[in-house]
């Protein structure tokens, strides 16, 4: 849907629902915003109206929640969020953080003044997704990862990169080549070379918890004691590497970790020795399969996963100080 489609559909199944009157207004005599609103509506009930700057989206993935709640939570009861779809996860989270929304079935959560509406119940379908290319299914997301570590590996033998990305050699070929129909890569004078270094991470980082990341997830832990959490630091790990926030804080020395994300071929028995866990399904301490060459990091990074892993980790979170921490390891690391 174009935005324009999304906020009429709203605003058409909100007055079916609740009866109030809703209409595009434009910003006459209203002091401009601190962000570019899409548009403005107005909702109007018996004796009063109430005016909300809009921001219209289509679908809020993972990778935008959290800078989409700090941008609207400036002003809260100012913005009205609108959007063609929102999970269940999403849209719980917004009303956490009192951010207004309205989805095109009328689902919604608004309240401003005396104005509370909370619709929770229509049934909503996902917009239809662009047919996704090989590239972004897990097997290329592992080779756009180590492509990332390493740009020159484009370069070398197809069996060296599908080594190196933990990946079918038949593959390869395919994937280079849509690399390069998305501009991520060029090919002149039989050399490839990176483009669009950030655009690629951007996406990366979004496919990569879509797509790859729920299906490396081996299980939930908790430390057995809180000595065992306090010292989780100091423990002597073999083939555990520390991903998430631990890898945050050992890389930037800035963060104290809350959750914790580890990374290892081991059976679990074997990192719960190592690291004094007990299962939990609730627990604090999230295990997980790498999907990239140990072998070609461990050295350079002996206990944590690499820096770009832990930055598209914490540039995810909702926590404003992981964010931070993702952005220092960033330029620590020359990401």
């Amino acid at each position: 849907m174009q935005e324009t489609e999304i906020v009429q559909a709203a605003i058409q199944h909100l007055h079916e629902l609740t009866g109030i009157a809703v209409h595009e207004v434009g910003p006459e005599g209203r002091t401009k915003p601190y962000r570019d609103p899409d548009t403005a509506l107005e909702l109007e009930i018996p004796g009063k109206k109430f005016f909300f700057w809009v921001d219209v989206k289509n679908e809020i993935r993972r990778l935008h929640l959290a800078h989409l709640i700090d941008s609207l939570g400036k002003d809260p009861y100012n913005w009205l969020l609108i959007c063609q779809y929102l999970s269940k996860d999403t849209s719980e989270q917004l009303k956490k953080e009192n951010i207004n929304y309205l989805d095109a079935s009328g689902n919604c959560y608004i309240r401003k003044g005396n104005l509370f509406l909370f619709i929770n119940d229509q049934k909503v379908s996902p917009q239809r997704q662009a047919k996704t290319s090989k590239l972004w299914k897990p097997a290329g997301v592992r080779l756009v990862f180590a492509l990332l570590l390493n740009p020159e590996l484009i370069n070398q033998p197809y069996r060296v990169i599908a080594s190196q990305s933990k990946m079918a050699l038949g593959t390869v070929g395919t994937l280079i080549h849509e690399l390069v129909k998305e501009k991520f890569f060029t090919h002149y004078n039989g050399v490839y070379r990176i483009e669009n270094r950030e655009a690629l991470i951007h996406r990366w980082t979004e496919i990569f918890h879509t797509v790859l990341r729920p299906k490396l997830v081996q299980g939930r832990f908790r430390f057995a004691t809180p000595r065992d959490r306090e010292q989780w630091q100091d423990k002597k790990l073999y083939q555990i590497f520390w991903g998430g926030e631990p890898a945050g804080a050992m890389l930037t020395k800035y963060l104290y970790p809350e959750k914790f994300s580890i990374y290892s071929d081991l059976p679990k028995t074997e990192v719960m020795r190592q690291l004094h866990l007990v299962p939990d399904t609730n627990g604090e301490v999230e295990l997980l399969k790498p999907f990239w060459n140990i072998e070609a990091t461990q050295v350079e990074f002996p206990h944590t996963v690499p820096p770009l892993l832990a930055y598209a980790e914490l540039n995810v979170s909702l926590d404003s100080r992981n964010r931070e921490t993702a952005e220092k390891i960033k330029k620590q690391n020359h990401i």
